[in-house]
């Protein structure tokens, strides 16, 4: 009896050790908390695309062709655009944006080498250190609160879906629930469905929510405008994703979630797993397999200027151009484990489950000498 009381107090003075030793890990779980659900992916992706652009016009046309330049050296990615073909070009940097201007006269075939080395992220996120839209910051809601236009057609207005986003998020108490409820509202009632066309517009948020469909565009216009009838500030990037062993163009919702341990910025992807199970696989993950071309930065006279591929005038027939992408190498990095921010756990339960291992593995240490 003696043995096992002296057992039971050791127990006990190891586990406030313990307690007092790890608590600062502790109380930083409370910040980040862990995951119950891990999703595999490349650690980075590297490599190079090939991209021709192939135009059809009559000689003695005067046209401008503007190809955009990925982001470089963020913390997510670093890549380079080169150009291999003869055709003389101009360098721009404004709005947040850099790319080339070709001039065309005639019939003439552009090739473009994209370089890229892009790293996967998870972001410190949960219901659990989340909190209200008072927390976000005011030069980010002047930014990023009001109406978008895109040729004098209005895409982005947040006004139309006020009353509807906040039946939506009603049973919400922070940032992070307010979006998850609107993600998971889209996921599970819209389609994927892809309607663009390279002169053609996308349809509007409104639009989209009346056909219950859209592709990634469209459905990021209706997230945007959902999100900011509620005070949550948020935004279309744009760029090229790899899938199905090739690049194609794409688009995604950037935003922020004000968390106890300062502004987190994020991206939701609204094609992840529309049409199919509902994981959050979309929701404040970023894979490697994005390539960030142009972040909206609010203001309706650049996200036009970064839709115009092309202008100015032709002689003789016109063909709107046709792309073509070849993806010449990808380099996969060593997979990790990106957790779900939708499934995190309770610090508190968790602090629990950690507690309760520590004393157990004590505990049977202690009874086996």
């Amino acid at each position: 009896m003696r043995k096992e009381t002296v057992a039971y107090a050791y127990i006990a003075f190891s586990l406030a050790a313990i307690v007092i030793v790890i608590s600062p890990s502790v109380l930083g779980i409370w910040y980040s908390s862990p995951s119950m659900i891990y999703i595999p992916v490349p650690s980075s992706l590297s490599g190079y695309f090939i991209r021709y652009i192939n135009i059809s016009t009559g000689n003695g046309s005067k046209l401008v062709l503007n190809i955009t330049l990925p982001y470089s050296e963020t913390y997510y990615q670093t890549s380079s655009l080169q150009v291999m073909s003869k055709q003389k070009y101009t360098y721009h940097h404004e709005d947040n944006r850099t790319w080339y201007s070709f001039s065309i006269g005639s019939s003439t075939s552009i090739e473009l080498i994209y370089n890229y080395n892009i790293k996967s992220i998870s972001y410190p996120v949960s219901q659990y250190n989340s909190l209200n839209t008072s927390a976000i910051p005011e030069y980010l809601k002047n930014q990023y609160l009001g109406d978008e236009y895109l040729y004098n057609y209005k895409v982005i207005m947040p006004e139309k879906f006020k009353n509807i986003t906040e039946g939506i998020i009603k049973n919400s108490t922070n940032v992070f629930e307010e979006e998850k409820a609107i993600y998971d509202y889209i996921v599970k009632n819209f389609k994927y469905k892809i309607t663009y066309t390279r002169l053609g517009l996308p349809n509007s948020a409104w639009q989209t929510y009346i056909n219950r469909s859209g592709d990634c565009v469209e459905l990021s216009f209706l997230y945007v405008s959902m999100a900011r009838s509620v005070g949550i500030p948020a935004w279309v990037e744009f760029g090229w994703l790899y899938t199905s062993q090739t690049w194609a163009e794409h688009a995604w919702v950037g935003t922020v979630i004000p968390t106890n341990n300062g502004l987190v910025r994020g991206i939701i992807d609204l094609t992840e797993e529309v049409g199919t199970s509902d994981l959050g696989i979309g929701f404040f993950v970023r894979d490697p397999y994005r390539l960030t071309e142009w972040v909206d930065d609010g203001n309706s006279t650049d996200l036009t200027n970064y839709y115009t591929l092309i202008y100015g005038e032709t002689v003789g027939s016109f063909s709107p151009p046709t792309d073509v992408v070849i993806p010449a190498k990808v380099v996969l990095g060593q997979y990790t484990l990106l957790p779900l921010p939708s499934y995190a756990i309770d610090p508190f339960i968790f602090r629990l489950i950690i507690v309760a291992v520590s004393s157990l593995i004590v505990y049977f240490i202690i009874r086996k000498k």
